[in-house]
């Protein structure tokens, strides 16, 4: 875990050097270090060493610089491309992540995170707030937006004779 937590340090240093996030590589590592945080977080027991109980008090801060450069991510990405499932998982995972960190920065009881995760499930899977239509939802009001700006499709009829300019081609 420890191992994660410096390379992902270092792609923010990286990040505030160089003024460039790292393209698709950031937001799994994040999530992946988030996961294990959960995981170890959950498996420390009040009575293991000293270095297991320095890491369920801290571990929360530690992860915060993460969880901002995954934002940061995140929000260039989907502001970029619009939202995608795999995107939209991250940012589920990351809200789960986030009520874990919460519970242990005030010392909260644990059943308060799990019944998040059961709230988080059920809305993103069984409502229309699923972790598939969402980002269908996003990518198609996307698409019929670059196409009604590029003068491609009126009144929701596609005009497949209009040349469209690059620019509108690369959105």
């Amino acid at each position: 875990m420890s191992i994660l937590i410096a390379i992902l340090y270092l792609y923010i240093f990286k990040v505030i050097l160089i003024h460039k996030m790292p393209v698709g590589k950031f937001n799994w590592f994040g999530c992946f270090a988030l996961l294990f945080f959960v995981i170890f977080h959950l498996s420390v027991e009040d009575e293991d060493g000293i270095l297991q109980q320095k890491y369920r008090r801290f571990g929360a801060i530690m992860m915060i610089p993460v969880l901002i450069m995954q934002f940061i991510g995140i929000y260039i990405r989907v502001s970029s491309y619009g939202l995608t499932t795999p995107r939209f998982m991250s940012m589920i995972l990351v809200l789960i992540a986030i009520l874990f960190m919460i519970q242990s920065l005030f010392k909260l009881p644990v059943k308060y995170p799990f019944i998040g995760v059961a709230i988080i499930s059920l809305l993103f899977t069984c409502t229309p707030f699923n972790i598939i239509d969402i980002p269908n939802r996003n990518q198609e009001a996307i698409l019929k937006n670059t196409l009604s700006e590029a003068g491609a499709c009126t009144n929701n009829v596609l005009d497949d004779t209009v040349k469209i300019d690059k620019k509108y081609m690369r959105k």
